[in-house]
């Protein structure tokens, strides 16, 4: 019972984030690698470095794939089934952490109830369950958090089938996301009074970590770094020097309840709020070496900064209890008022900018895309998707899970061959079109181009420069994905291509088009 109204609240709090998110969409991640749990089984991410490789375009991890292929197996092509999954995650999170502040820290229930308060009233938690390739960071915090309270109780019980269990969760978090290597550090902080576990936790954590960064070595090869080819790591931490004032405002305008009563918390219980904010600073430490995630944190700073979030809501939390807070605003009714009219107030305008987001996702080309095709009945024969459609790959998963859909590709001139009349053609913005529309916007680029280039794969960085006239738009299209990559010039150390991966250099000048024959990318 204890664990009941707490319980309850993230219930009703999640609920109000489901209920609002009516329009949960697959983003590129997640296109990408359910074409790779379409083409491989999903062990074999586990053990083979040449497939796995396939999958480091986001720096995912081993779980990442069988986890897909499980939700794929349940209910194939669902996005509403991915929001589920989202929620549930999150709401397993929170009912572990609320186990370990009560087993721990010996939180009462009001105060458990503080604490998903706390941490459901950031704004970034809307755009987090929206989005279902941050699922592994969820998974891993999970199993992260759960290997805390193993050890916590195991320094109780002395059990030692509870530390080994310990151990293989957090071996578990690791493969879930390898951000989690926070969790060593931080179990020694959380267990340091108890000084034989803080030497066990340190030698069996090195043990674990070191264990780990070999096995992720073995199966990253050279992708291993910065996506830049040269000096990834000084440019990022450049780029962060430069994005930091725009971060900072995002970060305090999606967290302002959490960090008022963080303040607060400071001033009416020093010491347990530093050591909570140390904790807090190792959860965020490897976002640092995500760029992306300060320089565009409205996409990459939910995820990133999640496993701080618990932390931050978590300080707060313990902090205000050792102060006995509520006990204090108990006594006082017009302060009781006022807390729950501000709490009130950041909990609606997490709530709206959650609605906001969902607007925005729907209408998107990319969802107007995904859920036509999705949606429409009968399954057509073949679909010509757009040249800024990024999401081909989910598409092309479609054709191998549906037998009925014969034919995907962005390449115009391959649509104007099909013959069947159940096809589906859009235009640049979402739309459908006829085959007559689509032969008007589909010309040849007359005289041919004279275009060089090749794709190629050299030491783990992707690479390719087309030579050519400037005045025609030039890039790459890779006809297994149906997607248009619009560069000239590449050089990231980037995802392995498959073997025998083909690829086409195209120009593009209005409506009239180029493509060269076709070609396999070159591995040195």
């Amino acid at each position: 019972m204890k664990y009941l109204p707490a319980s309850a609240v993230t219930f009703v709090l999640l609920l109000c984030y489901w209920l609002l998110i009516r329009s949960p969409h697959y983003e590129q991640d997640d296109a990408y690698i359910i074409y790779l749990a379409s083409n491989q089984e999903w062990y074999r991410f586990l053990y083979l470095p040449a497939i796995y490789q396939q999958l480091s375009a986001a720096h995912l991890t081993p779980l990442t794939v069988p986890f897909y292929s499980l939700l794929q197996a349940i209910s194939p092509f669902s996005a509403a089934t991915f929001l589920n999954t989202m929620v549930v995650l999150l709401g397993l999170w929170i009912l572990t952490c609320l186990v370990f502040l009560h087993s721990h820290f010996k939180l009462s229930k009001h105060y458990l109830i503080l604490f998903v308060v706390m941490l459901l009233s950031v704004a970034s938690i809307g755009t987090l369950l929206s989005r279902f390739y941050t699922a592994h960071y969820l998974l891993g915090g999970i199993l992260g958090t759960a290997s805390l309270l193993a050890l916590s109780y195991y320094s109780r019980t002395q059990r030692p089938a509870t530390y080994l269990v310990a151990v293989a969760l957090m071996l578990l978090a690791l493969l879930a996301k390898e951000i989690l290597v926070a969790i060593l550090p931080i179990s020694l902080i959380l267990f340091i009074s108890d000084r034989r576990l803080v030497g066990k936790i340190l030698a069996t954590g090195i043990f674990t970590g070191l264990a780990y960064l070999v096995y992720r070595g073995y199966m990253l090869g050279e992708l291993v770094g910065g996506r830049e080819a040269e000096n990834g790591l000084l440019q990022g931490f450049v780029k962060i020097f430069y994005t930091l004032p725009s971060f900072l405002q995002w970060y305090a305008s999606s967290r302002a309840l959490l960090l008022l009563a963080l303040v607060c918390a400071i001033f009416l219980s020093p010491q347990t709020s530093l050591v909570g904010l140390m904790v807090a600073a190792i959860s965020a430490a490897p976002a640092l070496a995500a760029s992306h995630g300060f320089s565009h944190p409205e996409l990459h700073g939910d995820r990133l900064f999640i496993a701080s979030d618990f932390a931050l809501a978590a300080t707060v939390t313990i902090s205000l209890a050792r102060w006995g807070f509520l006990e204090h605003l108990h006594s006082r009714p017009g302060a009781s008022a006022g807390v729950g009219i501000v709490i009130i107030a950041s909990f609606a305008g997490s709530l709206y900018q959650t609605h906001l987001y969902d607007i925005r996702a729907r209408d998107s080309l990319e969802y107007r895309i995904t859920q036509t095709i999705l949606e429409h009945q009968p399954v057509p024969s073949a679909i010509y998707l757009p040249e800024n459609y990024s999401m081909g790959s989910l598409i092309v998963a479609l054709k191998q899970h549906d037998p009925r859909l014969h034919e995907v590709t962005a390449n115009c001139f391959e649509a104007l061959q099909w013959e069947d009349t159940n096809n589906l053609l859009f235009d640049s913005d979402g739309q459908l079109i006829t085959r007559q529309e689509l032969t008007h916007r589909c010309r040849s680029l007359d005289p041919p181009p004279t275009l060089e280039g090749e794709v190629v794969f050299d030491k783990g960085v992707l690479r390719w420069n087309i030579v050519g006239s400037d005045l025609l738009t030039a890039g790459i299209y890779f006809p297994g994905h149906a997607l248009f990559i619009d560069t000239r010039q590449f050089e990231e150390r980037f995802i392995r291509p498959a073997t025998g991966e083909k690829y086409k250099l195209y120009a593009r000048d209005g409506m009239r088009w180029w493509f060269s024959h076709e070609k396999e990318v070159i591995f040195k």
